[in-house]
C-alpha cells in the first residue's frame, strides 16, 4: 500500500494532507524519515510513525441499515432526519457515505461504506 494511503487510513486525514505530512518530513518508516509518499509499506510488517506516534490503518467500514420511512439518504442535515441519525454514534465517521439512494418515503436495505 502507498504510504500516503496508509497514513490517510490510519490518521483519518485526506490523502492530500497525508502527502503534505510526508513531504514535510513528519513521517518515518521503520525508524527512517521518509519524504516519498509513493513508497510502499506492508501492513503488519512495516512500522509507520507520524509525529512520533505509531500509525495503524483502520480498514474500511461497511454498514447495513434498514432505512426507516421519513429519513433522507444523505449525510448532511437539510431540515430532515438523515440516515446518519440512524447509525450508532461509535460507527459514525466523516468518510461514511451511502451507496445509492432510497426515497424519503421508501424503507429497505441501504449500505453505507468508507470505501468511496
Amino acid at each position: 500500500m502507498r504510504l500516503d494511503r496508509y497514513l490517510s487510513q490510519g490518521c483519518g486525514m485526506p490523502r492530500s494532507e497525508a502527502l503534505k505530512q510526508v513531504r514535510f518530513g513528519k513521517v518515518a518508516v521503520n525508524g527512517k524519515n521518509v519524504r516519498d509518499a509513493g513508497q510502499q509499506v506492508v501492513v503488519g510488517r512495516d512500522v509507520v510513525l507520524w509525529r512520533g506516534q505509531v500509525v495503524r490503518p483502520t480498514g474500511h467500514l461497511l454498514v447495513m441499515l434498514n432505512k426507516p420511512e421519513g429519513v433522507i439518504t444523505s449525510t448532511e442535515e437539510g431540515g430532515s432526519a438523515t440516515v446518519m441519525s440512524c447509525i450508532p454514534e461509535d460507527l459514525r465517521r466523516k468518510d461514511l457515505a451511502p451507496i445509492g439512494r432510497l426515497d424519503k418515503d421508501t424503507t429497505g436495505l441501504l449500505l453505507l461504506t468508507t470505501d468511496g
